[in-house]
């Protein structure tokens, strides 16, 4: 079926273009450009030490696990490699703060989920909190355990602000490429989906890939519908979770406790939503 895929691809690309390509590229940029220069470390420095304590990772990555918060992924785990890239972060360290840093920003549930698709900017909003809640809990049970008291120091800010600026910029466009064709890619997986007719085959799709399997699942108005739209946005979808992972494998890094704890986020915001779903 030729024209059935070649419809999806065509509709994939849109996406990217009207939607992803809009939304995302300032935020890459300006991740690159923040950790480049060293300001996510400036940023780090009134919430370092309770970073520590939560999560056992020297303070410094305060502001990149709260940056994540902001701009969604994959600009958390874009944020974490260039610090073990620029060789601020051990291995064992970079993996884990990848792991707990692969996060949504407010854009995608309140505005695109909760705004447009279902009308609801409560509900929108709701999902976006406990996205927050489910991700602080895994980086609490999954924190590193060590005696190693870390100091509250700082990496210094990189002083050629304009080799930052342009490597950024560089660096921006890969990663949004990247970003495109794997959207490109599990869209089509998802348009496959839907060829089997069976019901609960919408309640999938945001775990392949969740733009636009947020968008068909839109369409089933239930509470199911609600707890599995948080869940995704907490796994990230197989989509997100392959972007991620193609930003791991350049740095020689391993994408293992990326995929426990991401499982463990969208069972803790499964239940939670349940909770909100029966209490609203």
């Amino acid at each position: 079926m030729p024209e059935y895929f070649t419809a999806g691809a065509k509709n994939a690309i849109s996406i990217c273009l009207t939607s992803v390509v809009p939304a995302l590229f300032l935020f890459i940029l300006l991740t690159k450009i923040i950790v480049s220069s060293g300001f996510s470390y400036l940023l780090s420095k009134p919430f370092g030490r309770i970073f520590n304590l939560l999560t056992g990772l020297p303070p410094f990555c305060a502001g990149i696990y709260l940056f994540s918060f902001l701009s969604g992924y994959p600009a958390g785990v874009i944020a974490a490699a260039e610090a073990y890239k620029n060789g601020n972060l051990t291995k064992s360290d970079a993996e884990h703060l990848i792991a707990i840093s692969n996060n949504t920003g407010p854009a995608l549930p309140v505005l695109l989920i909760g705004a447009e698709l279902l009308g609801n900017k409560r509900a929108g909003a709701a999902i976006y909190l406990i996205q927050i809640i489910s991700a602080f809990t895994v980086a609490f049970i999954f924190r590193v355990r060590n005696n190693k008291k870390y100091e509250p120091v700082y990496p210094k800010t990189h002083t050629d602000v304009m080799r930052a600026v342009t490597a950024s910029v560089d660096g921006s466009m890969r990663a949004l490429a990247s970003l495109c064709a794997y959207v490109i890619a599990f869209s089509a997986i998802n348009d496959a989906l839907s060829l089997t007719g069976l019901g609960f085959i919408n309640y999938l799709k945001p775990f392949v890939e969740i733009a636009g399997g947020a968008c068909a699942l839109s369409k089933v108005s239930d509470s199911y519908a609600f707890i599995a739209l948080s869940a995704a946005l907490s796994f990230g979808g197989i989509c997100v979770y392959m972007q991620a992972a193609s930003v791991l494998s350049r740095h020689g890094l391993s994408s293992k406790k990326l995929i426990l704890y991401k499982l463990a986020q969208a069972l803790i915001a499964a239940s939670l939503s349940s909770v909100y779903v029966l209490f609203t």
